[in-house]
């Protein structure tokens, strides 16, 4: 299965805010587009008001894969893309590495996937 280093981009200042990994990109960036937007619980804060923020001028984020990995080495390939970019430059929380939250499970309502179809 091919796993994915990506990037999300400020459409304003086309700098990389946020690097993360996935198997799918078009899931992955639905996924932090509602936990951005809707999940008024969603632990990543500095990524959630930078997205909300984005959203109320009317514009989002787009995605870009930095680097195409296998499911062995994405850990070091994601720490060295957050090290490339600097961490304090990003919306991550800490130094990559990390496996994502799984959003298996968690129902989405009707005005969820209404807001991610737009």
């Amino acid at each position: 299965m091919k796993t994915y280093i990506y990037g999300l981009v400020c459409p304003v200042t086309a700098k990389v805010k946020y690097v993360g990994k996935t198997t799918s990109l078009k899931r992955r960036f639905n996924e932090h587009k509602h936990n951005c937007l809707v999940d008024s619980k969603y632990e990543n804060k500095h990524l959630m008001h930078w997205w909300r923020k984005l959203a109320r001028d009317g514009v989002e984020p787009h995605m870009v894969v930095l680097e195409e990995v296998s499911a062995e080495t994405w850990r070091l390939a994601e720490q060295k893309w957050i090290a490339h970019y600097g961490r304090d430059s990003l919306c991550n929380k800490d130094d990559g590495g990390i496996e994502p939250p799984s959003a298996k499970g968690r129902p989405m309502s009707d005005e969820t996937k209404k807001k991610l179809s737009e």
